[in-house]
C-alpha cells in the first residue's frame, strides 16, 4: 500500500512539473537554420530522372579512387559521381556472371578492385576490376583452394564477413577476431 501511494505521489509530481518546463522548449527548425546544410543528395526522385537509379533500400556503400560512390541496391551496383549524379549500373538480378540474387556486402580496395559478397549462393563472391569489368564469381565454401585454406584453419565459412580482391587473382578474406601468426601463415603458404 505504501509503495503504491509513493508511486502515485511521484507520478503527480512529474506530471505537474511538465507545465513548468514549457518555456524550455526550443524550436529546433529555426535553431538549426544556418548550422546544418544539405551537402549531397543522390538516389532521390528530385535529383534523378532515370528511375533505375532511385535507391530503394541499399545495403552497402563505398567510394572508389575516382571519388565515385558505389551503392549496392536492388541486386545491382549503382554508381554515382561525387556530386550524386548517376554514372552507370553494374550487374542485375540473376545467376549469371556479374549478376546477383542476394548480395550482402560491397568491398572496395585502394587498388580499385572491388568485390560483392553473396550472389546466387550466400558463399559466392564476385570480383570486378577498377574499370568495372566482371572478373570472376567463386563459391569460397566449395572452391578447392579456398576450401582447403579454411580446413587448414579449422574455420567455418559462414564467419567470413567480406572478401577483398588485391588484383585479378589474389583474394583476402576478412574474418572478425581471426589473427594469423607468422608461423601459421608459413604453414598455409
Amino acid at each position: 500500500m505504501k509503495k503504491s501511494c509513493v508511486l502515485i505521489i511521484l507520478f503527480c509530481l512529474i506530471c505537474s512539473c511538465g507545465s513548468d518546463l514549457e518555456h524550455l522548449r526550443i524550436d529546433t527548425e529555426s535553431a538549426l537554420t544556418g548550422i546544418i546544410t544539405l551537402e549531397l543528395t543522390f538516389g532521390a526522385e528530385e535529383t534523378i530522372s532515370d528511375e533505375e537509379y532511385l535507391l530503394t533500400g541499399f545495403g552497402s556503400i563505398g567510394v572508389n579512387n575516382d571519388n565515385e560512390i558505389l551503392i549496392l541496391d536492388e541486386s545491382r551496383i549503382k554508381i554515382y559521381d561525387e556530386n550524386g549524379k548517376p554514372i552507370r549500373i553494374i550487374g542485375r538480378p540473376g545467376q549469371g556472371p556479374g549478376e546477383f540474387e542476394s548480395p550482402r556486402f560491397l568491398s572496395l580496395n585502394p587498388n580499385g578492385y572491388y568485390t560483392v559478397l553473396g550472389g546466387s549462393n550466400v558463399y559466392d563472391f564476385s570480383v570486378f576490376s577498377p574499370e568495372n569489368k566482371f572478373i570472376e564469381r567463386r563459391n569460397y565454401r566449395v572452391n578447392p583452394p579456398y576450401k582447403q585454406f579454411f580446413e587448414k584453419l579449422n574455420l567455418v565459412p559462414s564467419k567470413i564477413k567480406s572478401v577483398f580482391a588485391l588484383n585479378d587473382t589474389e583474394r583476402v578474406f576478412f574474418v572478425p577476431g581471426l589473427e594469423l601468426s607468422e608461423s601459421t601463415h608459413k604453414k598455409l603458404v
